[in-house]
């Protein structure tokens, strides 16, 4: 038995312990009129006084209670069946009610005050178990999101995103803070160290020094013995070589300064003269419009959720989500300064969603109660309240056969005592 049956159950035995009692009466009445005219006429015609009032209690307590409802024995009279009749219009007083009592900005505050959200979200993020279900709703969520997102468009938009980021200004300004880092910290001494052994592979590379030496003798004249011209290659491409080596072995070597000046001169005419300006601009432009940086760029997205999804599930993303949320529960719960503007910030939010939203809920609330069938709204308010009216109506027999008693013995035995 669910809970609607169990207060129709309830309704029901009520309603008969208070139509008991009228009928009771009923009967008392009867039966002390007769009683009267035959054995102890003022006891039974007080019996009578007490039964006639209780009689009248009990039918206005259950004429009012019914009409409540709906119209008593199916009579329309005026004034009856007040919840269906008046369900319009109660409607309207609801909505209005719950604006002016509920929707209030002092109401709103004073609950989210006392509520005290950061603190209670600070013990929520703490337990582990509310930990793991945020970071599988995460890692359930972001998947479902991204299916949903369009690629080209978004892939377009990253596109554009870094065009825009390229050419702007402030991207130089950028690449000269990198150079700066990079010199400081001397990799760029690394970068010449990288070409010297390159260098060095391709001349001690037997294919590389074949071509040179047919390369010599094309250009060479031709009384020049072959040779000769063989002996010479060779020595300048050791000469070479030695410079490599020695530059790249020694820190100190001149040409690593040269180096490091050249640089360093590159960059400041890059800041100040046109021409070098113009040079960056174009350079710009060319690795933008180079089909290497199309066929890059046009794979951005994909490339990044792939990354993405693949890291997801991860025990490093995962651990680090884990981390996040225990810095934030440990921040709520200490950090009182922090508290004290998250609290400010959810009260604000929430009151002015309320406010700007106030004459919608209580729309709503109105056009809500208006769409109820009068018959089940009436049904409804009867089950929640009727248990209490089924007392009025037994109270009110009662009360009503007292009162009754009462006003019989005023009438019948004062007048007499003043007559003695």
């Amino acid at each position: 038995m669910n809970e609607t049956e169990l207060k129709q159950k309830r309704l029901k035995k009520l309603k008969r312990i208070a139509s008991t009692m009228f009928f009771a009466m009923v009967v008392l009445f009867i039966l002390a009129r007769w009683l009267s005219y035959h054995y102890l006429k003022e006891l039974w015609q007080a019996v009578a006084a007490f039964a006639e009032a209780g009689m009248v209690g009990a039918l206005a307590d259950w004429y009012a209670v019914t009409a409540l409802f709906k119209h008593p024995m199916g009579i329309k009279i005026p004034h009856t069946n007040l919840i269906a009749v008046k369900k319009d219009k109660f409607a309207i007083k609801m909505g209005d009610f719950i604006q002016q009592h509920f929707l209030k900005k002092e109401v709103i505050a004073q609950k989210i005050s006392d509520f005290h959200v950061s603190q209670k979200l600070g013990v929520w993020l703490k337990n582990e178990k509310n930990q793991e279900n945020i970071i599988a709703h995460i890692e359930n969520f972001i998947p479902q999101y991204i299916a949903q997102l369009n690629e080209q468009e978004l892939n377009q938009k990253l596109q554009n995103y870094l065009i825009d980021f390229i050419q702007k200004p402030e991207t130089e300004t950028y690449f000269y803070l990198l150079l700066e880092k990079l010199i400081e910290e001397k990799h760029h001494q690394k970068i010449l160290e990288m070409a010297l052994e390159a260098v060095i592979a391709q001349i001690d590379d037997a294919e590389n020094r074949k071509k040179i030496h047919t390369k010599v003798k094309e250009e060479s004249p031709s009384l020049l013995p072959k040779f000769i011209g063989r002996i010479y290659t060779d020595k300048f491409l050791e000469a070479i070589k030695d410079l490599a080596q020695d530059v790249k072995n020694n820190p100190e070597h001149e040409i690593r300064a040269k180096f490091d000046s050249g640089i360093q001169q590159w960059i400041e005419k890059s800041k100040t003269e046109p021409e070098y300006q113009q040079k960056i601009q174009e350079f710009k432009q060319k690795i933008i419009q180079s089909e290497i940086f199309q066929q890059n760029t046009n794979q951005l997205w994909i490339k990044f959720r792939a990354i993405l999804l693949q890291e997801l599930n991860t025990s490093v993303v995962q651990s680090a989500l884990r981390k996040e949320i225990d810095k934030l529960s440990q921040k709520l719960l200490q950090d009182l300064t922090f508290t004290q503007k998250v609290d400010t910030w959810i009260q604000n939010q929430i009151i002015e969603m309320i406010q700007n939203n106030q004459d919608t809920v209580k729309q709503y609330i109105t056009d809500t109660i208006k769409k109820w069938d009068s018959a089940f709204l009436a049904n409804q308010l009867e089950l929640e309240v009727g248990k209490d009216l089924q007392y009025i109506r037994i109270n009110g027999t009662l009360v009503g056969g007292l009162i009754g008693l009462f006003l019989y013995l005023i009438t019948e035995f004062i007048p007499q005592s003043l007559h003695r």
